[in-house]
């Protein structure tokens, strides 16, 4: 039976006709083209994914190194503060004074106090406390060591915000302890870092102590809780495995997320970046579905075409080849006028199908009349500069203008004019080095891309000028006859504001308009120009 079915399947070419054939054909030739953009888009698509996820594990980054140079900063100040005499003095009221002015100075700090070294609050920034910290870890550990000591997030009994203490032990000349600097630092950064998440991801900030407590959520998130610990979730356990990293999976509000981590050590809090992948793919998808629409547009087309092609070049071929045999086999032509059959006509019919891709892809970018790029390239070349510069590209633009080309065309006519055109592509090439680009835009008008002109010299764009100025005034011959064209030259550079191709063409065809202005035969640079758009 199966044998059967293959025999049947290897016979069903030579049961088809020959249209059948062509047209098969022709789908097989746009198969693999249809199969390599989708895997081109699915590549772009997981690319975009992998592009967000990379953003999101740099602000986590940046989370951690900024909370890592608030706590220098804060050290810095307690450091500073117990110099001041009034702290010194731990005299509560001269001491809440200085401590009441200070704070408002600092704002990543919540609150600053004098402990005494028995645990104490001798005076703090809001006057005289009877709170005791004696029964703290983070104090008991200070009184130990006599080093700078940092706590974990703590929550607020009051505000219900999480806070980290800092407290300095000050020691006197025998290395007694004589007070301690008290530094509340609150998490006002990580809105911040929640707002620029937002922008760039969508996403939620979240941070977590070292025992996996939910301290921060930024925006607020009601499908977590404060100060609940998420140590058996998944996530969190990857959070507590490694120092950074991705997660793609359930988040803590039970949402299918994406979470990017990172923190300054095993035992320090984790901050986390977070969006739901829904969201952040939608866009993602949605470009994806378009591609996809265009994408069988495309295919349906060249289907179409390639059946158009197939009726009307080759079938048509084909038959005129069979009435010519039928007609010889009826006496009706002589072998001199018989037409001779093409070999291999879908050989060729494929070759004419890539070759036609190949010089539609070729014409896209080239002028047809000088063979130089056109502006469709000059766009892509120059976007390209906009996204690899880290500010303005290191360019310039000549726009220039043939002086006298109009005459030409209408003493001469067309075919002189093409040719003068041609002979203007062949010098302005002549005239810059081989980085640079020449490209036609159309009619009479032509752009100079020089690229780096400040390694050859400030100057650089205006010595090109003058070169092609000088080129251009040589006569030109053409049938026996010598043509002169001139041309007016305007320049212009991306500069802060002015960054797009067309601002920057916009600025050198008014420069090259005064240029025409002053008298022809000349360059103005647009910075030289008077006026708001200078």
């Amino acid at each position: 039976m199966l044998k059967s079915i293959i025999r049947g399947i290897c016979r069903l070419p030579g049961r088809l006709g020959l249209r059948a054939r062509l047209f098969l054909l022709v789908i097989a030739t746009l198969l693999p083209l249809f199969g390599l953009v989708l895997s081109l888009v699915e590549s772009m698509r997981q690319d975009e994914v992998s592009a967000v996820v990379s953003r999101a594990l740099l602000l986590a980054r940046q989370g951690a190194r900024t909370q890592a140079g608030i706590l220098r900063e804060a050290r810095g100040l307690l450091e500073t503060l117990s110099f001041v005499p009034a702290v010194r003095s731990t005299d509560p009221d001269s001491c809440t004074d200085f401590l009441a002015k200070t704070l408002p100075m600092h704002p990543f700090l919540t609150g600053l106090s004098v402990v005494a070294p028995d645990g104490r609050i001798v005076c703090d920034d809001l006057g005289p406390s009877r709170v005791d910290i004696a029964d703290r870890s983070y104090f008991q550990r200070a009184s130990s060591t006599k080093v700078f000591t940092v706590s974990d997030y703590i929550l607020g009994r009051t505000s219900g915000k999480a806070v980290r203490v800092a407290l300095l032990p000050v020691l006197d000349p025998s290395r007694n302890i004589r007070f301690h600097m008290l530094g509340g630092i609150d998490l006002i950064w990580v809105q911040q870092l929640a707002q620029e998440a937002a922008l760039e991801t969508e996403g939620d900030i979240l941070i977590l102590d070292g025992k996996g407590t939910l301290l921060a959520s930024e925006p607020r998130n009601d499908g977590v809780t404060l100060g609940r610990s998420y140590r058996p979730h998944p996530l969190v356990q990857a959070m507590m495995s490694r120092t950074e990293g991705v997660f793609d999976g359930e988040g803590l509000d039970g949402q299918e997320r994406i979470t990017a981590f990172a923190s300054l050590g095993t035992e320090d809090p984790v901050i986390a970046v977070s969006f739901r992948r829904d969201q952040i793919l939608a866009a993602i998808d949605q470009r994806w579905r378009v591609s996809l629409a265009v994408l069988g547009l495309v295919f349906i087309g060249s289907i179409v075409g390639g059946w158009l092609l197939v009726e009307l070049s080759v079938l048509r071929v084909v038959k005129n080849l069979q009435a010519a045999a039928d007609r010889m086999t009826r006496g009706e032509m002589t072998g001199e006028g018989a037409v001779e059959r093409p070999a291999g006509p879908l050989g060729a019919l494929a070759l004419s199908i890539q070759e036609m891709g190949q010089a539609l892809g070729s014409l896209a970018h080239k002028d047809r009349l000088t063979g130089l790029p056109n502006r469709l390239q000059l766009e892509r070349v120059f976007d390209a500069k906009l996204r690899n510069a880290e500010r303005e590209p290191d360019c310039a633009l000549l726009f220039i203008d043939l002086d006298g080309f109009k005459s030409i065309n209408d003493s001469l006519g067309h075919l002189a004019g093409d040719a003068a055109l041609r002979h203007v592509a062949k010098r302005l090439l002549s005239a810059v080095r081989e980085r640079d680009m020449v490209v036609r835009l159309g009619g009479d008008e032509f752009v100079v891309l020089i690229n780096e002109p400040e390694r050859a010299g400030p100057d650089f764009p205006e010595m090109v000028a003058q070169r092609i100025l000088a080129a251009l005034r040589e006569p030109m011959t053409w049938s026996g006859r010598r043509i002169t064209v001139g041309c007016s030259i305007g320049i212009a550079r991306p500069t802060e504001g002015c960054r797009s191709l067309d601002d920057v063409l916009r600025r050198a065809d008014e420069a090259m308009y005064a240029a025409k202005q002053a008298g022809k035969g000349r360059f103005v640079q647009h910075s030289e120009l008077a006026g708001p758009s200078a």
